[in-house]
């Protein structure tokens, strides 16, 4: 590494190093935040076992929704640059470069809207549409959500053998497993 120039692997260390810590402070942030009294809730007249409360939880700890928000984006940020860390080539992302960036602004706008459609909903959880027989949130993780990580393995196996593991790295693994085969004398 030349002083003064990060290597890419460098900088991709330094950005899981960072969006860690930003983690870390954040939820240190929020765990030490003021605990409303009555945040336990009482016991439901039915459902003995089961704590309720009569104020949502946007209404006592507003501060937990964008932290929680903001806590996802720090998380799919930490598996995009696990992702590239992953899957880059000595001269970059090549042509995994524009789908990477485009799954991973799908996947931080699929979580906004999640989290959009939760405060939506937290207001006033009677008047939600059903979408598949789901609550708008639910419906968002469900048919949003959850299957957006496929966007990156559909983009690891369309690249497969230009990317991940190329003629070349083919070529090299058979010349090891030949200089294996042949015994310790032989080896270089």
């Amino acid at each position: 590494m030349d002083r003064g120039r990060w290597s890419v692997a460098d900088r991709l260390a330094a950005g899981l190093l960072g969006v860690t810590v930003a983690i870390g402070v954040l939820l240190l942030a929020l765990g030490l935040g003021d605990v409303p009294a009555g945040v336990g809730g009482r016991v439901h007249p039915t459902y003995g076992s089961m704590m309720h409360g009569a104020e949502g939880g946007l209404g006592r700890r507003p501060d937990l929704l964008w932290g929680g928000w903001l806590y996802g984006a720090l998380q799919i940020a930490f598996f995009g640059l696990c992702w590239v860390l992953a899957v880059r080539r000595a001269g970059g992302l090549g042509r995994l470069r524009r789908g990477t960036w485009l799954a991973f602004l799908a996947y931080q706008a699929g979580w906004a809207w999640l989290v959009y459609a939760y405060a939506v909903y937290a207001r006033d959880p009677e008047a939600t549409a059903l979408v598949g027989a789901f609550p708008v949130p639910t419906a968002v993780m469900v048919y949003v959500v959850w299957p957006l990580p496929l966007l990156f393995t559909g983009l690891y196996l369309w690249r497969f053998t230009e990317q991940i593991h190329t003629p070349d790295d083919e070529r090299r693994l058979a010349e090891l497993l030949e200089r294996h085969r042949t015994g310790p004398g032989d080896r270089a």
